[in-house]
Formats: structure tokens, sequence, C-alpha cells
């Protein structure tokens, strides 16, 4: 098995690269003191744009018209964004989510609807899934969906929306109002943002705030019958399939996080002078390097052998988890390797690695906390109860 790019991978990799070095040439987290709000907070819409153009937002596996964009690209995509910046990479996963339920939970009729304004850059649609007392438990949801004469009635309140803000639509996954299984009770519903009921409230993240996450609130929202997405009290399948699928663009965007932390590190090492030479040629700087590119190679290759099952339609649920367990975790630590390395300047507010230890921890908790997960592989070695 070669899990490393071929020919066409590797065009749409630099593809990429190149897209965000002339949409986005300065990451945020870098911008002169001055303007470091305002660059955080401004959304990079031309970054968006030039993803549109380049087809890059097509539904994860899709086939129709012909794209065959499999779930490998969507991975290597968010990995090009990622080594580029975070905020790079934000601009291109936030959607993501509802893309893959768009994909793997809707009829025909729904994606053929959706689908089309959204590969076009026409439409916009944040995922809300996880709420303030339902996070690792999923099985919490209380956002309830009472069925009436012509459609629903959604209550509830959903947590870091990421998106939210600059979505037209956001697909909330919502409870049958009874004590049923949550997994014979889950729908999902396509709720316009500017639906009576519907408010928002931005979240303050450290990192991230170009694109945002927001906390939604559902007060007797009402939606029709036909912005239901899949089969009334069927959406359990997809909202895992979906799930999962994050949790894999986080570990492909760990990836290209990592090589753009390893990239700085390399160039300090190389340019740091101490004792008469470069300080990479000494062997605890040049160890720690070598470390922090084996354990690059490993996140590579446990994201991209989940990548490659779930392209052939295997369940890869176990390889997933271990993908981003291990991914955001080796992250965090590659992160402060480089900010030993680089000694004092990590400490620089504008330093190379400034906000960088606050983006890894993100990962560790973005699409499931490593403890829950570690819980799930533990399952699957089986050890018994």
């Amino acid at each position: 098995m070669d899990f490393e790019f071929n020919s066409q991978q590797e065009a749409l990799y630099n593809r990429i690269t190149d897209l965000c070095r002339q949409h986005l040439p300065e990451d945020p987290d870098q911008s002169p003191e001055k303007n470091k709000d305002a660059a955080l907070e401004a959304y990079p819409e031309a970054l968006y744009q030039a993803m549109v153009d380049a087809g890059v937002l097509e539904l994860p596996g899709n086939e129709d018209d012909g794209s065959a964009w499999e779930n490998t690209s969507t991975f290597i995509t968010a990995e090009a964004a990622a080594a580029s910046s975070y905020t790079a990479m934000l601009t291109y996963i936030w959607g993501k989510p509802a893309a893959a339920f768009l994909q793997w939970g809707c009829t025909p009729e729904q994606k053929e609807r959706w689908r089309p304004d959204l590969v076009a850059g026409k439409a916009r649609y944040a995922f809300a899934l996880i709420e303030p007392e339902a996070g690792s438990d999923l099985t919490a949801l209380g956002c309830v969906a009472e069925p009436t004469a012509d459609g629903y009635v959604l209550n509830g309140d959903k947590s870091y929306v990421m998106g939210a803000a600059h979505a037209d639509h956001i697909a909330v996954v919502a409870r049958a109002p009874n004590d049923a299984n949550i997994r014979e009770a889950t729908s999902v519903f396509m709720v316009p943002v500017d639906a009576p009921g519907l408010s928002m409230e931005n979240m303050e993240l450290t990192v991230g705030r170009s694109v945002g996450c927001a906390e939604v609130h559902l007060d007797d929202v009402k939606v029709g019958k036909d912005q239901l997405l899949g089969e009334e009290n069927e959406g359990w399948g997809g909202v895992m399939i979906a799930n999962g699928h994050s949790r894999l663009l986080v570990s492909a965007g760990a990836v290209g996080l990592a090589r753009n932390v390893l990239a700085s590190a390399l160039e300090y090492a190389r340019d740091r002078q101490q004792f008469g030479r470069p300080i990479g040629r000494f062997q605890a700087i040049s160890h720690r390097l070598a470390e922090m590119a084996t354990e690059i190679e490993a996140m590579h290759l446990l994201t991209y052998q989940a990548a490659s099952l779930t392209d052939k339609g295997d369940i890869a649920d176990k390889q997933i988890a271990m993908a981003k367990v291990y991914c955001s975790q080796k992250l965090s630590e590659i992160v402060m390797s480089a900010q030993k390395i680089m000694g004092g300047r990590a400490c620089l507010r504008n330093g190379p690695t400034s906000r960088k230890l606050d983006e890894a921890m993100i990962t560790l908790f973005h699409g499931g906390t490593n403890e829950v997960l570690n819980t799930y592989i533990k399952k699957c070695l089986d050890l018994g109860q």
C-alpha cells in the first residue's frame, strides 16, 4: 500500500498552496500589531471565492456530474490549506460537516436541491450538532423538533457552530419530542439564518476568529417539511458519518499545521547562529527536528490510510479515531518542540509560533475529545468489560 500522493493529488496540493499564497499571502496571526485584530476578524472572502472557482467545495466522495471528488481529495485540500495557515484551513473546512451530511444523509432529490448552490459558492451551510449539555455525549441532545401539520417547530440551543455568522443556512440536528432511543429519533433540518426565532451569539475563541464560532438559539423556529434532510428520525447514521468526516479533516489539518511549524523551526535552526555555527548543526537540535519530521510522516500515514478506507467504502471508524487522536496529540508536541528550538523568540507575541500552541490545542477537542475517542479505540481491542 502506498499512501504517498500520486501526480494528480500532488498537483491538487500545490494548487491549494498557490491559492493560499495568492489570496491569503500573510497569515493573519502574523499581521502587524496595529492591524492584528482587524485581520483576525476579517473573513478571507477572496480565498473562499478562489476555492469555489477551483472546484474544491464539492461534496466529499461525490461522483455526480463526473466530478469524482474522492474523500482523499478533501483531506489533501485541508492539509494544504493548513500548511499555509490556520485561517486558510478553517476557511475550507467549516462547511464540510454539512456537505458530508448532504452526501451521506440525504435523499438524491434533496442532494440535488442543496448541492449545486454550495458547490457554486452561492450558498454556505454551517452544521449545528454540539449543545451546551451534549458535547462528548451526543445521546444527550436536547434540541427538539416538534412535528406540526405543515412542518416542524424547533427549540433548543447549539454551541460551537463554526462559520455560523457567514452561513446562509444551518443544518440543525434535533431529536423527536419523545423518549425514543436517540439513534431512532434524530432528524436534521436546513434552517435559514434569518428564520424568525433563530438568534446567534458570538463565542470569542483565542484563534480562528476570522471564521468564527457561535451559539445558536432556536426559539419556536418553524421549518417546512421540505427543509428536512434525509428521512424523519433517521438522521443519526448520517450525522455519525459527518462527525467521522470532521475528525479526519482535523487529522489532515493537523498534518498541515505540523508541516508549517516544522518549516518555521527548520528555517530558524538554519539561520540562528550560536558558538560560531547554525544551531541546527548541534545534535540536540538536529535530533529534535528529526523526531518532528518522523512524527509528521506517521501522522500523514495514519490519516491517509483512514482516508483510503473511506474511499473504498469500508468502515474506518477505528482508523479515523486513531488518526485524530494521534495527529492532534503529536501536533501539540511538535509545536512545543519548535518553541524550545526557538527559545526566547517563541515567547514573542508576533513570533513564528506565537499562536500555534493555541491552534494545536483546539485540535485536541475539535471533532470529539481524545479521551472519548480512546475509549472507543479500547472497545475495538476486545478487552472485555
